[in-house]
């Protein structure tokens, strides 16, 4: 079926939804994971990233490297990447 659901299957998913029909249900209806369901559920939240706290002291030491790489237009895994030899 490919990444990418049509706008009728997006349609029909929200319509289920707005039943108040569950991840599962809506699975064996429509034959898409509850993954690909849930991802075009409106209503739910997404979990917040864990980070660290003081994440910023650790990475003090590295600011001078860390703003040039940004300044060359480095992403941040290739940033992340360089500091891993340091």
């Amino acid at each position: 079926m490919g990444n990418h659901l049509k706008m009728a299957d997006k349609q029909r998913i929200q319509a289920l939804l707005e039943l108040g029909w569950s991840y599962r249900r809506i699975q064996r209806e429509t034959e898409l994971r509850r993954e690909a369901v849930a991802r075009y559920d409106s209503r739910r939240n997404p979990k917040a990233a864990k980070v660290p706290t003081g994440s910023a002291i650790a990475c003090e030491p590295y600011r001078g490297i860390i703003k040039a790489a940004i300044e060359q237009g480095l992403s941040a895994q290739h940033i992340w990447q360089d500091l891993q030899e340091y």
